[in-house]
């Protein structure tokens, strides 16, 4: 009787698991994995998906693609992963898990009709807080919606915005308002802002814009405020020439001594372009030019430069 006791026992002696390594071991095996690969290890069991999230894994960048019918969701990390989930199952637990394991999320509204497709993923992002991320990217939202999926995104660790989006004048000045948009270090916002809201870019190291008109007085503006910011380093400026003063007039206030620019073309009239050099009291450097683009706008631009760059002057 004992012997078969004895036996009984030894049948139930359960074997050590891959979760029974030691910790160091354990998280080197983790480390050889790839994102997409630990991704898929999450679903072989509770114990396995608790010790992956505690070890943390990063996607390079996550997009998101809103339609109708389905959501797409690209996934990059050192290749390109595509999924695609129905509209109505993408849910709160699915897009969790992919929140907290990104550099940079990108989303865009591609709905024409399903407008409940954009309010149930809001919904999800409430239900999340704060979410940590370096870079977001939002296309194609309404300026109001914008105003309501910023904030879900902690303050402290945003650093790049990317905005395609409408906006009347007259509601630009609420985004300013927001911990994300004092607290990030780079924007791209190539849609039209009034001149006087230039000084709310000031505390950006880098910024690229487009202006309904860009003047002389905002010009004046970042040479006495921006260019003297130890911070900064390069800007952007698109604007229609039709609504602004003649480009000549913008180089004057860096160089009152400039007498003209350049024509690209025969048949060019006035100054169109320039590139100059430019030392506020020999503080900093910086390259200025005025390009043209296409359809009558030009890109008005600002680089700081270094000490190696100096002698130019």
């Amino acid at each position: 009787m004992s012997e078969i006791c004895s036996k009984t026992q030894h049948r139930t002696i359960i074997s050590p698991t891959f979760l029974d390594l030691p910790l160091d071991i354990f998280d080197l095996i983790l480390g050889r994995l790839k994102p997409m690969e630990l991704l898929k290890s999450r679903d072989v069991c509770k114990s396995l998906r608790s010790a992956v999230d505690s070890f943390g894994f990063r996607f390079d960048s996550i997009d998101f693609h809103f339609q109708d019918e389905h959501v797409t969701i690209v996934l990059q990390d050192d290749g390109k992963r595509e999924l695609q989930i129905n509209a109505e199952h993408f849910t709160k637990s699915s897009l969790r898990i992919l929140l907290k394991h990104a550099s940079a999320l990108n989303f865009y509204d591609e709905t024409m009709d399903r407008y409940d497709v954009i309010g149930s993923f809001i919904k999800i992002l409430k239900s999340e807080q704060c979410i940590k991320v370096k870079e977001i990217k939002l296309s194609r939202f309404s300026f109001e919606n914008v105003l309501t999926i910023l904030p879900f995104f902690d303050a402290q660790e945003l650093q790049i915005i990317d905005l395609l989006t409408s906006v009347l004048a007259s509601h630009f000045e609420l985004i300013t308002h927001l911990s994300q948009w004092k607290n990030s270090k780079s924007l791209n916002f190539p849609r039209n802002i009034d001149s006087k809201e230039v000084s709310h870019m000031f505390h950006f190291e880098n910024f690229n814009i487009k202006m309904l008109n860009f003047d002389t007085q905002a010009a004046v503006k970042m040479r006495d405020d921006l260019m003297r910011r130890s911070t900064f380093k390069s800007c952007s400026i698109v604007f229609n020439k039709f609504e602004s003063p003649s480009n000549i007039e913008l180089a004057k206030v860096f160089r009152p001594d400039c007498t003209g620019g350049y024509k690209r073309y025969r048949d060019d009239t006035g100054d169109d372009e320039f590139a100059i050099k430019y030392s506020n009291d020999h503080l900093y450097y910086f390259s200025i030019k005025c390009e043209y683009g296409w359809q009558y706008e030009f890109t008005f631009s600002v680089t700081r430069l270094f000490s190696d760059q100096f002698p130019m002057f």
